[in-house]
Order: C-alpha cells, then structure tokens, then sequence
C-alpha cells in the first residue's frame, strides 16, 4: 500500500480494495489509520478467499461486526489488528459482545503495524 501511495498508483489501490474515495484521499495524503486498516482487512480476506484452500473458514464482510475469520464448527476466531487495539478489540468480541451477536470464547490476533 505504501508504495501504491507514493507512486500516485491509484490502480494498485483498488486492487488492494480501495474504494474511489478511499484512493483519493490516500493520494491527498489523508491516510489515517482506519483507511490503514481497512486495505489491510480487505488484502488479507482476499488473499484468504483467494490462495489458500481454508473454504470451512468464514470471513466477517467489511464494515460489519465481527471477528476477520472463524470456525463456524469450533467457533475458534482470528482477528487482525494491532497490538494497542488488541485489548478493545478482545472487550469487544468476547468480554462484551453486543446483544444478540456472536460470541466467541476466544480470539487468535493476527497482528499488523
């Protein structure tokens, strides 16, 4: 992604998932961490769905509640995200889970920067 940005890339940028408004703001120089986060989760997903043969593992669509992927039979639980959003996201999924949505006995990170 980094590269993408300082080589004004805007293809590369929506091969990473990138909407329209998202490229443009990376390429104005407004990235901030959400934006970040957001190409992160979707090139991981993708490369998931994509290289590996993992079709038993489900995916949380972006934007929607829920842990990156997970055991539907197990219910075991990855999560991508960073070492000080870690602890909100554990809150988040397994120490308070909103009502009426899934919870997951534990979360294995996938840690980025």
């Amino acid at each position: 992604m980094d590269a993408a940005i300082a080589a004004g890339d805007r293809a590369s940028l929506f091969r990473l998932g990138a909407s329209a408004d998202e490229a443009a703001w990376a390429l104005r120089g407004e990235v901030g961490a959400r934006f970040r986060g957001t190409i992160i989760d979707v090139a991981t997903k993708d490369r998931v769905r994509n290289t590996f043969d993992l079709k038993w593992l489900q995916a949380t669509d972006r934007g929607r509640y829920g842990v990156d992927f997970w055991n539907p039979r197990t219910m075991r639980s990855w999560d991508v995200t960073t070492t000080a959003q870690w602890r909100r996201h554990v809150m988040k999924y397994v120490v308070h889970p909103k009502a009426g949505r899934p919870v997951w006995r534990s979360i294995n990170p996938l840690l980025t920067k």
